[in-house]
């Protein structure tokens, strides 16, 4: 914008920010990258805090214990998940 003395005078523009998000999500089958891509990893960016709790339902089906044992409580471990809850059935 041009003042009356001709020279360019300067705009702010305020935008409107949130200083928390807190979303409780139910994500369908296959779309973790997704969520993990558009929204997480922006949270992750603009926040100095993020804490992300999962809760897994897995019904229908059937692992074996030593693929349970051996890849998906080793994979929590190396990445210093903290379990807690856990339930299995047999």
């Amino acid at each position: 914008a041009l003042s009356n003395s001709g020279q360019i005078a300067s705009i702010t523009v305020t935008q409107p920010f949130y200083k928390g998000v807190t979303l409780s999500i139910k994500l369908p089958k296959g779309k973790f990258y997704e969520f993990y891509r558009g929204v997480l990893s922006l949270l992750e960016d603009s926040f100095d805090e993020t804490e992300v709790e999962i809760k897994i339902k897995a019904r229908k089906g059937k692992i074996s214990k030593s693929d349970y044992e051996n890849r998906i409580r080793e994979t929590l471990i190396q990445i210093n998940a903290q379990i807690v809850e856990e339930k299995t059935e047999e």
